[in-house]
């Protein structure tokens, strides 16, 4: 096994203000999400549901890209 030479560093020290408060709420949504879906089928239909709210059409329906 090679020697590890190179120090462990944290993504944290590297990012700005900016980049800490987008991921932090990045996380709070992703969060808030896995504690109202608890099961493949309620994350499907949530996200399904997402995505036709925001103007996607079912593949189905499509009949020209």
């Amino acid at each position: 096994m090679a020697d590890r030479t190179e120090e462990i560093r944290s993504c944290w020290k590297k990012m700005n203000d900016e980049q800490i408060n987008g991921a932090y709420n990045f996380s709070c949504g992703y969060l808030s999400f896995l504690n109202s879906v608890k099961t493949e089928r309620e994350a499907a239909e949530f996200i399904a549901g997402a995505a036709l709210s925001r103007g996607f059409e079912p593949l189905e329906q499509v009949t020209a890209i």
